[in-house]
């Protein structure tokens, strides 16, 4: 599971997005703007997203979010579905999880993922009819009786009881339908026993093709064939026992099917058609909001076309003109790679290293949060955010590490400088490998930074910009994090087992022959190795705080480091 970014502030069951809640509640700060999926309520729009649910109340005009904090039972949403029937959300989880949402409480149904199924779980839709909700999975069709909150049945399409994926599923006049990976199969809704999969037939001529889409209307199935090829999926018709190819329609790479108001709704990889029952192209919408469409599917309430977007959150087309964006404030990503707070500042860097200390590849990223507003950069021209350091009594002026392209500095939300090889030196020269790890700031302002892969790993920029290298070449392959405490030492991890590098540049950075440095093996007081350190801080006594493979310990006199042995 990806690192989720939950920070302090408000626990209310359900909230306004601009409510303030109490001092020591919980809230969540999750990225809102990529919707997979959405579904009509009572008054409510709902829109999926990996980690939570944005909820827009039509009748009130207001937006609201749902997620672990807040009643969730669990994180990583794979799809949902309003039954109108139990006048319930269900939600279903990657893991199989599944919470019952009705009446603003939370009902779970652990089933699922408490029960062993061979091979692998991945939920690829869900569809609602009556009292029921049917899971469109790889494992076949996973049947739940929402009224009764428990699973009924696992239904199998097949071909001689081989392992078949489900991607989609419709009911039609009491005959269910299931696209899957091996072809299209019917059966009898009266049938009993469809976990058997001799109770199935094939649709001719559909034997061997991977069908993802269903939905229809007035007798007539519409159904999307899956092609290898990016952007030419083909789309058919199927009504009393004949297929029809419906040529019409652009190639594209279709997601969904919905039907809606006498109409089939495809939404593509950039696009939505609305095709009526004769299969007849009637409109498209391809551009909506500042970004380029990437619809995920799409629900008609009246005049208003409701989309499920992946990069612009829930979005509403009002009468055919007008598009609105809900989404709840939050950061542009999930990625946390470690967190800085500073002058009613938080600073987020949303990058990061593998546990071989290789690069992740993920877009440079910072994140800032104050005043219940979040702000976010990012750039594909950088790679791995490290860490943030604020400078004290600045707000706005922070620097950032990187792994690979240096140090960066920010004010006021612009980038002003950015130190790369040419100041601080590449493991390769000509290679983005500028390594750059633990940041702090001194009492002087002076910036320290530690930089892997090179002879000389400390380095200090001056409060007049000047960079000075200090004469230390630490024996270790990784150069970590630091802080400066308060007797202004600065305290460096060695990842890898390496422990400690302690430095007293007695406040004189650029004069050398007063310095004072160790390094420090860490032991308890019965001698064990503590040396796996992944974390260090200083609480407001001065004591060092370290996080290692043993659990957390302390020096409670650190200040004596270069003058006798010292023991966690």
């Amino acid at each position: 599971m990806s690192r989720f970014l939950y920070i302090l502030v408000s626990l209310i069951y359900f909230y306004h997005v601009n409510a303030q809640g109490p001092i020591g509640s919980w809230t969540d700060h999750l990225p809102y703007h990529s919707v997979n999926i959405v579904s009509e309520g009572q008054n409510e729009i709902y829109g999926s997203t990996d980690y939570a649910i944005t909820i827009y109340n039509c009748r009130f005009n207001e937006l609201k979010k749902l997620s672990k904090v807040n009643g969730l039972s669990d994180c990583g949403i794979s799809t949902i579905a309003y039954s109108i029937d139990q006048e319930a959300l269900v939600i279903v989880y990657m893991s199989g999880n599944i919470d019952i949402y009705r009446n603003g409480s939370v009902i779970n149904i652990p089933d699922i993922s408490n029960t062993f199924l061979p091979g692998e779980l991945i939920i690829n839709k869900i569809r609602t009819y009556d009292e029921f909700a049917y899971l469109s999975t790889s494992q076949g069709i996973i049947v739940i009786n929402i009224e009764k909150k428990e699973i009924k049945d696992l239904w199998k399409p097949s071909i001689d009881g081989i392992h078949n994926e489900v991607f989609d599923f419709c009911i039609s006049n009491d005959t269910v339908f299931a696209a899957t990976g091996k072809g299209l199969f019917i059966a009898s809704g009266d049938s009993q026993g469809l976990a058997y999969y001799g109770n199935w037939d094939i649709i001719p001529g559909s034997s061997g093709s991977t069908f993802n889409c269903l939905a229809s209307i007035e007798d007539k199935l519409f159904f999307n064939k899956k092609n290898a090829v990016p952007d030419n999926d083909s789309v058919f018709c199927y009504s009393y026992g004949k297929t029809t190819y419906l040529p019409g329609l652009p190639g594209t790479t279709n997601h969904t099917f919905e039907a809606e108001q006498d109409n089939i709704i495809v939404s593509c990889s950039s696009s939505i058609f609305f095709i009526d029952a004769d299969g007849h192209l009637l409109n498209t919408i391809s551009n909506y909001g500042n970004q380029p469409p990437d619809p995920g599917n799409v629900l008609l309430k009246g005049n208003d076309i409701y989309i499920a977007d992946r990069n612009q959150g829930l979005v509403r087309l009002i009468n055919g003109n007008n598009f609105i964006n809900y989404i709840p404030e939050g950061p542009d990503s999930n990625n946390c790679y470690s967190l800085a707070a500073s002058d009613g500042k938080v600073w987020v860097a949303g990058g990061g290293i593998t546990d071989e200390y290789d690069n992740k590849e993920l877009p440079f990223m910072l994140f800032s949060f104050s005043d219940r507003q979040w702000w976010s950069t990012n750039s594909s021209d950088y790679r791995d955010a490290m860490r943030v350091e604020p400078v004290p009594g600045d707000p706005g002026h922070v620097f950032v590490s990187s792994w690979g392209y240096g140090v960066f500095e920010y004010n006021n939300r612009d980038l002003t400088n950015h130190w790369a090889e040419n100041s601080l030196g590449s493991i390769i020269p000509g290679q983005p490998l500028v390594r750059i790890y633990g940041l702090a700031i001194d009492n002087d302002k002076n910036l320290w930074i530690t930089q892997s892969g090179m002879q000389n790993n400390i380095k200090v920029l001056t409060n007049d910009n000047t960079w000075i290298s200090l004469p230390y070449n630490i024996n270790a392959p990784v150069i970590g994090d630091m802080i400066i405490s308060r007797s202004n030492h600065k305290w460096i991890l060695l990842p890898g087992g390496h422990g400690l590098f302690v430095l007293d540049d007695n406040s004189t950075p650029g004069y050398f022959d007063d310095d004072r440095y160790i390094n420090l093996e860490v032991r308890d007081q019965e001698g064990k190795s503590l040396s796996n350190i992944f974390s260090i801080a200083e609480d407001l006594d001065g004591n060092i705080w370290i996080g290692t493979d043993q659990g957390p310990a302390v020096f409670y006199y650190p200040g004596e480091v270069f003058d006798q042995d010292i023991y966690a």
